[in-house]
């Protein structure tokens, strides 16, 4: 909104109207591209905490993997969606982007969520909770899910929060939403994949 309105002003100022395509023709001509801001961890992260994690989740992994009835290894995770979502596009100079925040306006859902990666055994073992290092998303592989589903939802603007929380159920009670597992984790610290 503020760039229209800064375009509005500039029209009244100098009395050249311009459409939206020539402002882009300009700026792709000065080198300006459209991209998506840049959301960095890394100046938070504590790369000792996050090295020692990855060491014990890929023992928890392959215990779980080779014996699952030994060890049940989840990912637990908490999200939200909104009504309308803010812009996180912009145009930077070809070479650089933006860090910019990802806010979101207006009403909001709250979604909790494991990723089970072996069934349940009828007689749990001892639970053991083990959080990961702070600002390390991309060790959670129910960053996936809420990645893939805020994907489906991103740029829609919905009526009400009974609309949305319709979708929502659909896509991740139902089964409908589609999540690629081997995609990697980005714009949140290092990109890699989840496991």
């Amino acid at each position: 909104m503020t760039s229209k309105l800064h375009w509005v002003y500039n029209t009244k100022e100098t009395g050249i109207g311009l459409s939206g395509t020539q402002v882009r023709r300009i700026l792709k001509a000065k080198k300006y591209v459209y991209l998506w801001a840049k959301y960095s961890l890394e100046d938070k992260q504590n790369l000792e905490e996050r090295s020692l994690f990855k060491q014990k989740l890929a023992k928890y992994l392959r215990i779980a993997k080779e014996s699952p009835e030994r060890l049940q290894v989840w990912f637990w995770d908490e999200t939200g969606f909104s009504l309308r979502v803010i812009r996180r596009k912009n145009w930077c100079k070809k070479g650089t982007r933006r860090k910019k925040r990802g806010d979101r306006r207006k009403g909001r859902i709250n979604v909790m969520g494991a990723v089970i990666l072996e069934k349940i055994a009828a007689e749990m073992p001892n639970l053991v909770l083990e959080f990961l290092p702070k600002y390390s998303p991309d060790y959670n592989l129910a960053e996936l899910v809420w990645h893939s589903a805020k994907e489906y939802t991103a740029n829609r603007l919905f009526e009400s929060i009974e609309k949305l929380e319709l979708l929502l159920h659909q896509l991740l009670n139902e089964g409908e939403l589609i999540i690629k597992w081997g995609r990697k984790i980005k714009n949140k610290g290092n990109a890699v994949n989840a496991i």
